[in-house]
């Protein structure tokens, strides 16, 4: 990191401190004017709602510690004994300047370039498999406009924004089941005869009817999707994933159950029911609500979450909050459709926060990555190896 971007990282802590005096102000006045891409990431870190997402998070961290690190990063060497409480307002924005980090790394344009040669290594992109009742299979992508037919009747349309199902009365096809698959480095969204849309993201599956019956609707996913429901109060909507099924009548939510050790589901709006089969009960969820359901032990624990990290996904982007680096990497194995070895298996452990465009490329990606912790990733084709810096 060069002299000048710490200089902006310790203004913009002293600034979230109320301790920066005059001259730093002006100074720091100056860098957020010198463009609106410094305002508007100056104005979104010093907003209310980041300040106190990041004070939720990192309160349990090591007040000890994170004063320690607070005098590193800003040069006080005094050493006096702080309140608890103000320690953990310290602790609360020590992984700020992660963020902050990332946010020049990939927004200065006078860094080196990547060290590596370019990767074959992509963002995903809307692709998938329908598999239709009469076991025909279609390729799908948004550059590709066509009507999907079964005999004479239309069931879909396919589009940009993906596939669409038309509501129709052909009795011949109320019994017929769709499967919808997409690969690694992929994802596609899927409208539902009964107006729901869902969007699958890479390495899952989803299997529905065509046309849903008079009392309920239900589909079965492996994977990760996220949930737009349509409201119907007659039938309620019914997720089936594992060992549990989710139950609703109007909301949006994920699901994600890439884990072989758990599944977790996410409320965004609306109310749900998680349904366990061994033993039998049954969970209700509120909005900002997770719930993880343990495979192995078929346990279900329910916490109250910030479900922007959980949703993003769906809006483009790449967020994670203090996570591990093993998750991290899992999760960019599937959307880059790459194979990823650690050298050393503690490397996993090596926490991250950053915010980034799931159209970013890997090197963007890696390099942010390289530039906020403590470890080196070489890209050799489609592998990707991690190991400690020397």
């Amino acid at each position: 990191m060069d002299a000048n971007q710490h200089k902006i990282e310790k203004l913009i802590v002293l600034h979230l401190l109320k301790t920066i005096n005059p001259e730093e102000q002006e100074e720091l006045n100056n860098w957020i004017n010198a463009s609106s891409q410094n305002r508007s990431f100056f104005e979104r870190i010093c907003s209310e709602k980041t300040f106190e997402k990041k004070y939720k998070l990192y309160k349990e961290v090591d007040s000890n510690k994170a004063f320690q690190k607070f005098i590193e990063l800003t040069g006080n060497k005094e050493k006096k004994r702080f309140p608890v409480l103000k320690l953990l307002k310290y602790a609360a924005i020590l992984l700020l300047p992660i963020t902050i980090a990332t946010y020049l790394f990939l927004t200065n344009s006078g860094l080196d370039n990547y060290e590596n040669e370019r990767s074959e290594i992509f963002p995903g992109k809307p692709q998938a498999t329908l598999i239709l009742g009469n076991g025909k299979f279609i390729m799908l992508n948004a550059h590709d406009r066509k009507q999907i037919r079964e005999g004479f009747s239309l069931l879909a349309i396919n589009a940009p924004s993906g596939i669409s199902y038309e509501k129709t009365k052909d009795s011949t096809l109320y019994n017929q089941e769709n499967i919808l698959k997409t690969p690694r480095g992929g994802e596609y969204t899927v409208k539902l005869s009964d107006g729901t849309v869902i969007h699958l993201n890479s390495a899952s599956q989803l299997k529905y009817p065509v046309v849903f019956g008079e009392k309920s609707r239900t589909v079965y996913l492996t994977g990760e999707a996220y949930f737009d429901i349509a409201k119907d109060k007659k039938r309620p909507f019914y997720v089936v994933t594992n060992d549990i099924l989710i139950k609703q009548y109007g909301t949006s939510f994920n699901v994600d159950s890439y884990s072989p050790d758990f599944v977790k589901v996410v409320l965004v709006q609306g109310s749900i029911g998680i349904i366990t089969q061994n033993p039998q009960a049954e969970y209700r969820l509120k909005e900002s609500q997770m719930a993880e359901y343990s495979k192995i032990d078929h346990t279900v624990t329910i916490t109250n979450v910030d479900t922007y990290p959980y949703t993003a996904w769906n809006e483009g982007k790449l967020v994670f909050e203090n996570k591990n680096l093993g998750d991290i990497m899992q999760t960019l194995s599937l959307w880059y459709d790459m194979n990823v070895h650690f050298k050393n298996q503690n490397l996993k452990n090596i926490h991250f926060t950053g915010n980034l465009k799931r159209d970013a490329s890997i090197e963007d990606l890696i390099n942010a990555i390289k530039y906020t912790t403590d470890v080196d990733i070489q890209i050799n084709g489609k592998d990707v190896l991690i190991s400690k810096k020397p």
